[in-house]
């Protein structure tokens, strides 16, 4: 009977040499971190173009940033009086928002 049966070819070393010593795996490749990608100068590019599309329409786009939520709060109002027609997302849901932010607030940090 083969005693070297069922050993891998690489694993049976001949008489009188030390154990093989097989280089060493490379280290695993690292992914670069890479800055979220800046979109101010795409949404102000936009908002222009929206804009000239109201004009005809007598309405204006106005694109803002809610400070708390850190959410983009579009709005389209009448040239003439600055009445809202529509806003996305509706104050509604804002307000939902940042309640249910105040409330997430209390139940993670209530002793128990």
């Amino acid at each position: 009977m083969n005693p070297e049966a069922g050993v891998p070819r690489a694993a049976v070393q001949p008489p009188g040499r030390g154990p093989r010593l097989s280089e060493p795996d490379p280290p695993p490749a690292v992914p670069r971190a890479t800055p979220p990608p800046d979109h101010s100068k795409e949404l102000e590019r936009l908002a222009a173009e929206i804009g000239r599309f109201l004009q005809d329409h007598r309405s204006v786009v106005s694109i803002t940033m809610d400070s708390e939520l850190q959410q983009i709060v579009t709005k389209v109002l009448t040239e003439d009086s600055g009445e809202v027609i529509r806003q996305y997302p509706p104050e509604a849901i804002i307000a939902v928002m940042k309640r249910m932010r105040e409330l997430r607030g209390i139940l993670l940090h209530r002793k128990g």
